[in-house]
């Protein structure tokens, strides 16, 4: 990830020689959908929603919400039985944080998730018709 510039989309591979970076491409190296509703806009998520899916979707208290090591913890977790609504809800909601928090869009603040995308995830049943 040293060798990716973000701003100009690109990955440096030597000296001189360069690749572009598109959506596309992370659709073939992951598997994550390239098209559909965009995931951020102008428009940050408000109060409300950042408190639903902190203390609705993660049941976890707004303060621990955005740190990394909370939503791994809730992708980490053992289920000995069958998972519960409540429990796919959250872990779908954790993984999405975790993966762009982590891999997709990593912040400069460690154990820190940004709510930039967090309007994509109002929704849970919606997330897979974001791009």
């Amino acid at each position: 990830m040293s060798r990716v510039d973000a701003l100009k989309k690109q990955m440096s591979v030597h000296e001189g020689i360069s690749i572009s970076l598109h959506k596309d491409d992370v659709n073939k190296v992951f598997g994550v959908p390239c098209s559909g509703l965009k995931v951020t806009g102008s428009v940050l998520p408000n109060q409300k929603t950042i408190e639903l899916i902190s203390t609705e979707y993660l049941s976890v208290q707004l303060s621990s919400a955005r740190r990394v090591k909370t939503v791994q913890q809730i992708i980490e977790k053992k289920y000995d039985s069958e998972m519960s609504q409540q429990e796919k809800v959250a872990f779908k909601t954790a993984f999405v944080i975790y993966i762009m928090s982590t891999l997709l869009a990593p912040g400069a603040k460690f154990d820190y998730v940004s709510v930039e995308f967090w309007n994509a995830l109002a929704d849970p049943d919606r997330i897979g018709c974001y791009d």
